[in-house]
């Protein structure tokens, strides 16, 4: 198994789109903090990166966006919908 997800897993289970380093112009997976791609175990949820991985290049960690517009409670809704 692969440590990078893949282009079709759900952007609403993925704790990164509410994060300040989150790249959403570009759907590659990527932030301030991994420039190439996001490993796998923090886009599953399974890592909440409060602290940096050891393979790093910097020190960048989760730091959540105030009142994100993508998050509102309609947006969650119809997007919970469509993965049930």
């Amino acid at each position: 198994m692969s440590d990078i997800i893949g282009h079709n897993e759900p952007i609403t289970k993925i704790t990164c789109n509410s994060c300040k380093h989150f790249d959403k112009k570009k759907m590659d997976f990527i932030c301030d903090a991994f420039p190439i791609r996001i490993p796998k175990e923090i886009l599953s949820g399974h890592n909440m990166h409060t602290e940096p991985l050891p393979n790093q290049k910097n020190d960048i960690v989760f730091e959540p966006v105030e009142n994100p517009k993508w998050m509102t409670p309609e947006y969650i809704k119809k997007h919970t919908d469509e993965i049930k």
